[in-house]
């Protein structure tokens, strides 16, 4: 079994707006993309004076999915 569809089996959709595999499918690179870009941007920092800590990687990491699960347009109530 490939791994998309071991992945494809054992999520629980319920708690996603996922109406078909192509859509996971579609999520799963969104998210595996956002870990490659970070994972990245860390290893670059790494060559810099002032390197990226893990701690720092993991809460750019946080906060791309925070921004994935609940949007990064402020609310009306947050604008005034």
């Amino acid at each position: 079994m490939a791994i998309e569809d071991k992945i494809a089996t054992s999520v629980d959709r319920t708690k996603l707006r996922i109406e078909n595999d192509e859509e996971l499918k579609n999520l799963q690179q969104l998210l595996f993309t956002v870990f490659a870009h970070t994972i990245g941007h860390y290893f670059r920092s790494q060559k810099e004076d002032s390197p990226e800590t893990i701690a720092n990687a993991k809460a750019e990491f946080a906060t791309t999915l925070d921004w994935i699960a609940n949007g990064a347009l402020k609310s009306k109530k947050e604008l005034g």
